[in-house]
């Protein structure tokens, strides 16, 4: 098939055009638009104004730009392992006709380059270069460190498609970017200075070494051999993912989680789910994203508004639980007709979900507690009260505004920039489940004292986490029965 490589890379366009989510979810759409432009307005001003800081200084002072030209490159790495989308699976449906792999393996590489991370640093480089490297070096090193930039931008896409894919082959392989990470702090450390190592490498490129543009096209090089390896030895039409993530026997939650009946058993899948498709799972490092930030918040700022506290800790304690509580149904869609189909207690099936909820937020409270009672920011007692008011009433509203989602969730799609299965009411939502305790908790405070809101917030969360069974059945199950066909219809769709 001559045309092979146009056919393939004009149907990336037209999957783009001709998608049905780009026909529904018009808010949802316009919010992540405008997440992608505050990322860009954040990296512009950023590059606007250390190149303005650094133009001040004169010649010398761009070597600071450039000692943290590694620092940028690992951390964009790290974060491309974890977040930006492997388009392998997007190539399969092209398996069944006379198309060679290394076409594909080409369109694959091609598909990623129009990743959102290969433009920011763009937004960070063009200031620097305008402002300080064209006045100072002339136009020839502006441009000459511009080419090598774009060099290494393209580096590391490509090794974190790689490192992508084999971590989808084998989780084991999850090692190489702890590994990279490990060495280069363990350097800096032990005496060395990945600034000093950075800050060469920017002149070498300023000053057009070949060498500094030879070893990022040897690694591109060799990464794209690789991944041409990998789709030959990997890529088939009946396995677009690794096998080992379909065997059953390796749930390790079946056994301990089976003494509680139907609901252990229903968790212990769920848990396995969560585990086994990178959606869910990357889903799921929201709860060590928001412990990481929450060190940083008690202890690097001192901040001694209320409000600003309260707000801040219930985010911290409640948004991991909720990134997976907005998709609580969302997650089986590809298959939730067979979940309708089985004879069992559709209830018991909800009563699971429910408690993974509650055991998140149980999670990350221990850790907030901590943290507010060395900082003593904000009591514990107000912790513990927002805590328990999340397990409570914010976890019935979160279940049933995930009853109206029917929105299909691909399980092995990436987070960021995904809004597949999210509705304006996730976001309307996220408002919600932050505003809410708070202003319960202020406007009693007004007539009965802090330690009164406290109660009262306390108490609200108490009576739905002891009643939690009569609402799960009379508002959740009854909701969802209402909807189901509904439901079903919608995550029947190819798109969502």
């Amino acid at each position: 098939m001559k045309e092979a490589g146009t056919y393939l890379y004009s149907h990336i366009w037209k999957s783009f055009i001709r998608n049905e989510r780009w026909r529904r979810n018009l808010i949802t759409r316009l919010l992540y638009a405008l997440v992608g432009l505050n990322f860009i307005f954040i990296f512009l001003t950023l590059g606007l104004d250390v190149s303005s800081t650094i133009a001040g200084e004169g010649r010398e002072a761009s070597g600071k730009f450039h000692e943290w030209i590694v620092w940028y490159l690992l951390a964009d790495y790290l974060v491309r392992c974890i977040i930006q989308p492997v388009p392998s699976l997007d190539v399969v449906p092209y398996l069944r006709f006379r198309i060679r792999r290394s076409k594909l393996a080409g369109n694959i590489i091609i598909r990623s380059l129009f990743s959102l991370f290969n433009f920011l640093p763009l937004f960070l480089i063009l200031p620097f270069v305008i402002k300080v490297t064209a006045p100072f070096e002339g136009i020839q090193a502006a441009l000459l460190f511009l080419g090598g930039s774009f060099l290494l931008v393209i580096m590391n896409n490509i090794l974190a498609l790689m490192t992508g894919m084999l971590t989808r082959i084998n989780p084991l392989n999850w090692l190489i970017p702890i590994g990279i990470a490990t060495a280069f702090f363990i350097f800096d450390r032990m005496g060395g200075s990945v600034g000093d190592i950075s800050r060469s490498l920017g002149m070498a490129l300023t000053e057009g070494r070949p060498l500094a543009y030879f070893i990022p096209a040897v690694l591109i090089t060799a990464a794209v051999i690789l991944i041409n390896r990998l789709l030959h030895q990997y890529l088939r039409v009946d396995r677009g993912s690794s096998v080992s993530s379909y065997r059953t026997h390796r749930n390790a939650f079946t056994g301990r989680l089976a003494r509680f009946g139907d609901t252990g058993r229903y968790m212990s899948l769920e848990m396995a789910m969560i585990l086994r498709n990178k959606r869910p799972r990357n889903a799921m490092f929201f709860v060590l994203f928001f412990i990481v930030y929450a060190f940083i918040f008690f202890l690097a700022y001192d901040e001694q508004e209320r409000y600003i506290n309260m707000l801040f800790t219930t985010m911290f304690l409640g948004l991991g639980a909720m990134s997976y509580g907005q998709l609580l149904f969302s997650w089986e869609s590809t298959y939730f007709d067979g979940v309708m189909a089985r004879k069992n207690d559709f209830l018991n099936y909800v009563r699971a979900k429910y408690y993974l909820q509650a055991i998140l937020t149980l999670i990350t409270f221990i850790p907030i507690a901590v943290l507010s009672y060395i900082s003593g920011r904000i009591s514990v007692l107000l912790t513990t009260a927002l805590m328990i008011y999340l397990l409570g009433p914010n976890s019935c509203l979160t279940m049933l505004l995930a009853t109206l989602n029917d929105g299909k969730v691909d399980l092995e799609a990436s987070t960021f920039m995904n809004y597949q299965g999210v509705k304006g009411s996730q976001f309307i939502m996220t408002f919600f489940f932050v505003i809410i305790p708070i202003a319960i908790c202020e406007l009693t405070s007004l007539v009965a004292g802090e330690t009164g809101g406290i109660i009262v917030l306390a108490t609200l969360g108490i009576l739905f986490v002891i009643f939690h069974k009569w609402w799960l059945k009379n508002i959740i199950v009854a909701t969802f029965m209402k909807r189901k066909y509904k439901l079903l219809e919608g995550y029947r769709k190819l798109s969502a």
